[in-house]
């Protein structure tokens, strides 16, 4: 492993010096100009930076040519979708799916990646399926990595989950629920083998009428695996897979109607690991929360966004907490406004860590003008998560990993890939 480090650090040194490289130009001080229109803009960037320092705070044009510098190529902050959005769950900008009648294959388009055709000859039953399907735009549910989640809309609340797989070019599995139920979202698990969906449908407990459930679907064989419970609340609750776990955590808003706290579950036993300290402020009014993790797992951000009485302006509330050994500890909290829930789309207002976790961009909107502000995050303990960092933030993303001189094992450790079982 010594000599693999050794041979991963000369090439990035040597990288830095060829601009033809993936890797960025990075010194001790960095200043970039770039041209947007008529307007000239010129940043400095600072390699000696503290926890929660503003690395950068400019307008959108400003932002584009160095996002990739932070490791937040990957994410666009202006929609320059030319369709109606649809509010989906999955942006049409970052990846979409055409069904192609005659051609009888699934289109599909991603970012900044070329696209790809997928037949349904091998898959008999998604003729059938897509038949009562309407509409040629299908709605993404969820992606990572090479695995994505569609949506077929068949009937009045029925539905059908499509498990797509776009290394091997195919259909691998067909989740079709007999029940009545509205998809609230969904998640595809670190290790890829499985599919979280949270739905709003009939409870099978006695005495309940309709709950919210994590159903957790096999990606192989389209098989439902467990149904967890997460309560009746007057918010809807939402969630997302812990990243050092393969599948068997998550991290849940409003577990139970008699708790708002945030909650880690284990879902093999459908056992509550751990409870966050501070209880989840509650506010009259339409509000939703949204947890997401860092790549890392480090870390664990809270957005709550709330309308004001007339929906014209959102209130995004971000609180970060330091996520160790199954234990909340909230260490940062950061308000900001956007355009009403009903009148902006939270793809873009999602706040996003950079590939190497040291940054987590936000976006703040005043008068309809939008605004990017980077934070510097707190450095993990551990040399070896260190190293890591260091190295993911000289790669401008994620998809030049597999370029890098080094073993699988390293290469799967850079990715962020889950470590624990259970």
């Amino acid at each position: 492993m010594g000599n693999s480090t050794a041979t991963a650090t000369r090439h990035i040194t040597e990288s830095r010096s060829n601009p033809d490289t993936i890797f960025p130009t990075t010194h001790s001080s960095l200043r970039i100009r770039s041209i947007a229109g008529s307007e000239k803009h010129e940043i400095s960037l600072s390699s000696e930076r503290k926890a929660w320092d503003v690395v950068f705070k400019g307008n959108v044009a400003s932002w584009l040519p160095v996002a990739g510098h932070f490791g937040l190529r990957e994410h666009q902050v202006d929609c320059t979708s030319s369709h109606i959005c649809d509010r989906d769950y999955i942006c049409h900008c970052y990846f979409s799916v055409i069904h192609r009648r005659w051609k009888k294959v699934l289109q599909i388009i991603r970012f900044k990646q070329p696209s790809l055709s997928i037949p349904l000859g091998k898959f008999p039953s998604m003729g059938r399926l897509l038949s009562a399907c309407l509409g040629k735009n299908l709605m993404v549910v969820a992606v990572n990595k090479h695995i994505a989640v569609v949506e077929l809309a068949i009937g009045e609340r029925r539905h059908a989950f499509v498990i797509l797989d776009t290394k091997k070019k195919a259909v691998v599995a067909v989740y079709e629920p007999d029940f009545l139920l509205t998809l609230v979202e969904g998640e595809i698990s670190p290790d890829l083998s499985r599919t979280g969906l949270l739905l709003y449908s009939l409870s099978h407990h006695p005495g309940e009428s309709f709950t919210f459930d994590l159903f957790l679907i096999c990606n192989k064989t389209g098989e439902l695996l467990s149904r967890t419970g997460l309560g009746l609340s007057e918010i809807q609750p939402h969630f997302a897979f812990h990243p050092n776990y393969q599948w068997s955590h998550i991290v849940a808003t409003q577990y139970s109607k008699h708790s708002r706290k945030l909650a880690i579950l284990n879902l093999v036993d459908e056992s509550c690991v751990c409870l966050s300290s501070p209880t989840l402020a509650f506010i009259v009014g339409y509000h939703q929360l949204f947890p997401c993790f860092s790549p890392d797992g480090s870390f664990l951000l809270l957005q709550k966004l709330s309308d004001d009485r007339f929906g014209v302006t959102s209130f995004c509330d971000t609180y970060i907490f330091n996520v160790s050994e199954n234990t909340f500890h909230l260490i940062k909290y950061i308000s900001s406004k956007i355009p009403g829930i009903f009148h902006s789309c939270r793809v873009w207002y999602k706040p996003a860590f950079s590939t190497c976790s040291q940054y987590v961009r936000m976006l703040n909107s005043v008068k309809n003008v939008t605004s990017v502000v980077v934070y510097k995050m707190p450095n993990v303990l551990g040399l070896k998560w260190r190293c890591r960092q260091v190295i993911m933030s000289c790669l401008q993303s994620t998809m030049f990993v597999d370029q890098l001189p080094l073993p699988n094992k390293l290469k799967e450790f850079l990715m962020f890939s889950p470590s624990l079982n259970g």
